[in-house]
């Protein structure tokens, strides 16, 4: 109901009971905060759309920091730029809790899961085995090393791994409609004879048809 449609009806429901002066100020007040209340919404509207915009901004800046540009797997073991890498990390953390509005909030998750994929490509953190890397490298006219800082190796590490208290999208999809809309096993067999083997694995019970195609009928379990 909009502001106008809400000072016709109190006036239809107030105004057998009022003065017309008393009954003015009332709608006056009305008036007032229902306009307050939609510049409220416009301004918070306005700030977590600059502030979702500043989030994910830190988040391309943390990769460029941590990569310098390049595409080096690992990337370059500077502690400089593992540092700066964690704190706009952390800015983006701070940013991001902030945010009022669920939009931007999805907004912003959107945006932490590209460039969560990102760190994890560029890291190969699982295949480091040596601790020399961690110790960094030496400066200019530096004989010295300078190791890397370990709050910025862990901030760094726990962003690029998978949330355990985020929901998989992947397990709420329904398979049985996607090929009911679409039939994706047209000439491709190795699918097709992938699909007939793995699907039932996870719980779906699948059958071939007269023409030779996957139809999956039903997920009757929730074994992954």
């Amino acid at each position: 109901m909009n502001s106008t449609s809400l000072i016709i009806e109190a006036k239809s429901m107030i105004f057998p009971l009022l003065n017309p002066e008393s009954f003015s100020v009332i709608i006056a007040a009305v008036a007032l905060y229902l306009s307050y209340n939609n510049i409220r919404k416009s301004n918070i509207t306005k700030r977590d759309s600059e502030i979702s915009s500043c989030a994910v901004r830190a988040l391309e800046r943390a990769y460029n920091a941590l990569t310098n540009g390049k595409v080096n797997i690992p990337p370059e073991a500077n502690r400089l730029n593992w540092l700066t890498a964690a704190r706009l990390i952390e800015n983006y953390k701070k940013l991001k809790s902030t945010i009022k509005l669920e939009e931007y909030k999805t907004v912003c998750e959107e945006s932490e899961e590209h460039w969560r994929h990102q760190f994890y490509l560029i890291l190969n953190m699982h295949n480091i085995s040596s601790i020399d890397y961690y110790k960094g490298i030496k400066p200019p006219n530096s004989s010295n090393r300078e190791y890397l800082e370990p709050r910025s190796l862990i901030v760094i590490y726990n962003f690029a791994l998978w949330r355990k208290d985020k929901k998989d999208p992947i397990d709420s999809v329904d398979l049985v409609k996607i090929l009911e809309e679409k039939n994706i096993f047209d000439g491709n067999y190795g699918l097709r004879y992938y699909l007939l083997e793995e699907l039932p694995k996870r719980g779906y019970e699948i059958e071939e048809d007269r023409m030779n195609q996957v139809v999956v009928k039903a997920k009757v379990n929730k074994q992954k």
